[in-house]
């Protein structure tokens, strides 16, 4: 986000918008009164949704108070609809769009004047099924897929934006009948709105505005009692209107288009945008939003049903245990957790225990030569349920858990796979703290089929066996992918990393550092060897092959492939489809 100060002559009445007129669909209309319930009340909607209102943010970050309904721009609404038609037309889920512009390039271009204080976001998302896409059903998970997500949260409760657009369009994107959907959100100058949607409540008798409801063509007139000035408009065919009001007191009616009665009512307007609906089966309507909330049933998604399967988050730890109480519950958990970073020069890995439907417990593991006092490090980690699954876009991926009590020195266990057209990038992780050894996993042979995997305690103990541990791995479909909401990217490199540092590139366009799950990929030298990240950005990132000194003093390595899952943010939800 991008915002800026300065100083413009204050108006006192602002004359009826003279923008390119771009309307709102009845779904465009839908998500922002979605977005507006969930300004009026933060908290509800963070209920509504079975969340913390700061959940993956540090707490604070958004406050519970009321923020400023948001009124449509027309030229946002081209920007975003501009945006969305370029992801559909070249493939790509990205905020970067056409010649590398930011969102707020697109919205100046679109016309959208930023003057004054100003300041801008923008969220995207999609959703696609093989069947035809409702859009309704659509708009209504997004909003609720974007609520969940810590950063498109922060967007859409930013009480600082005024304005809106969305663009809600169809068509192919990665093999899928697509609904994607782009908002785009901006403050500009000093200007505040009266907005708000007219509707019957015909479609489904909940107070709240549905498709189907919206009564256009409906004028509203604004007059000022100070001084009698007044300012006209109407509404769109969706319901909704908007109108640019100086401070004052103002007697709004509401008239014509099949209205039996003209409807009055007083309002204040100070410095931030009031909302005032119409709805005619409660007349008349005081100035307030729309409420009760309607209830998760009535959003009942389109088929396929995606479900959540997983999440993922960072955290900074030491040689200490801590817990991790986790967004979701889970039947059969599977937890992978990035190799760490090397603030501390010493070797250190992750280990687990206590892994539960809801939490689990982690620190760093120095090797039994070392005095096991750790600075911090910081990983990232990613659950999913054990299964097999299918993002939005198609891509496979599966998770599982296994036993093993097999050091490499002695040999590789093997699993099975389904369901792979190509060698899957493979993650594993010990679960379990049966053994107070030094522990890691080591992977190789992966196939579509399969791939084999050991355990390794530091050099000087790495021979017969270690205590039996959980071991869970998950096996993705290598690639840039997304899960409607999320950007992600799994791979495995080719055999380019030694005890050097280096860097690997990402080929996914993130807008800021994703979180990042990085270890070895392979087992081309058998002396024990973990990861160590540095610099990770939203290009790439540091790594080395680290070995330790138990048995000797060397530390060179021979050359080994990386493998990594770097999901955007740095903290979400992947949801997907049962294979």
């Amino acid at each position: 986000m991008e915002s800026a100060s300065g100083c413009i002559c204050r108006v006192l009445l602002f004359p009826t918008e003279f923008y390119p007129m771009a309307q709102p669909t009845a779904q465009e209309q839908y998500m922002l009164e979605l977005v507006n319930r969930a300004r009026l009340d933060p908290t509800a909607e963070a209920v509504l949704y079975g969340i913390d209102l700061n959940q993956g943010l540090l707490s604070g970050t958004i406050s519970a108070a009321q923020k400023q309904p948001l009124a449509f721009n027309p030229n946002l609404i081209g920007s975003a609809r501009d945006h969305s038609q370029w992801m559909l037309d070249t493939d790509t889920f990205s905020h970067t769009g056409a010649g590398g512009s930011s969102a707020g390039d697109r919205m100046a271009e679109a016309g959208y004047a930023f003057t004054g204080s100003w300041t801008w976001g923008e969220n995207i998302a999609w959703r696609g099924t093989t069947g035809t896409p409702n859009v309704t059903t659509s708009v209504g998970s997004q909003h609720e897929s974007l609520f969940k997500s810590s950063g498109h949260r922060r967007n859409m409760l930013n009480g600082s934006f005024r304005e809106i657009g969305i663009g809600a369009l169809t068509g192919e994107f990665s093999g899928y009948n697509a609904v994607m959907t782009t908002q785009n959100f901006a403050k500009s100058g000093s200007k505040v709105f009266l907005t708000g949607v007219a509707f019957d409540d015909g479609v489904i008798d909940d107070d709240f505005y549905t498709v189907g409801e919206g009564l256009g063509g409906i004028t509203i007139t604004a007059t000022r009692q100070s001084d009698g000035a007044t300012v006209q408009t109407s509404t769109y065919g969706s319901g909704g209107y908007q109108v640019a009001l100086a401070p004052g007191t103002y007697e709004v009616a509401f008239s014509g288009s099949g209205l039996n009665q003209t409807i009055r009512q007083t309002v204040t307007i100070g410095s931030q945008n009031l909302k005032l609906d119409l709805a005619t089966d409660q007349l008349p309507t005081p100035a307030t939003n729309p409420s009760p909330n309607p209830a998760l049933s009535d959003l009942a998604p389109e088929s396929p049903a995606l479900t959540t399967i997983g999440e993922y988050g960072n955290v900074t730890l030491n040689h200490q245990w801590q817990t991790v109480i986790l967004d979701k519950t889970y039947s059969n958990p599977v937890v992978i957790v990035s190799d760490p970073t090397r603030n501390g020069g010493d070797p250190a890995t992750t280990r687990l225990r206590n892994v539960s439907g809801d939490s689990f417990q982690i620190r760093l593991q120095e090797p039994n030569y070392k005095d096991g006092n750790h600075t911090n490090e910081q990983v990232s980690y990613m659950v999913v349920e054990a299964g097999d699954w299918q993002l939005s876009d198609g891509t496979q991926l599966s998770a599982g858990t296994t036993s093993s009590n097999r050091l490499t020195s002695a040999g590789f266990d093997s699993v099975n796979l389904a369901g792979f057209d190509a060698a899957p990038t493979v993650l594993s992780q010990v679960q379990t703290y049966n053994g107070s050894d030094w522990v890691i996993t080591r992977v190789k042979d992966r196939a579509p089929t399969g791939f084999n995997f050991g355990l390794q305690e530091e050099e000087a103990l790495n021979q017969g066996s270690h205590v039996s541990e959980a071991v869970g791995w998950l096996a993705i479909a290598a690639g840039v992918a997304n899960d409607g909401d999320t950007l992600l990217q799994s791979q495995t490199t080719g055999r380019r990393y030694a005890s050097d540092r280096a860097t690997v590139a990402f080929n996914a366009n993130f807008d800021a550092a994703p979180s990042l799950i990085a270890k070895l990929g392979s087992f081309y030298g058998a002396d024990t060897a973990n990861l160590r990240l540095d610099s990770i950005g939203k290009a790439s990132f540091g790594v080395r092959v680290a070995e330790e000194q138990s048995l000797d003093a060397e530390l060179n390595h021979t050359q080994e492939s990386v493998v990594f899952l770097a999901l955007e943010g740095q903290s979400g939800i992947l949801s997907g489809l049962a294979a």
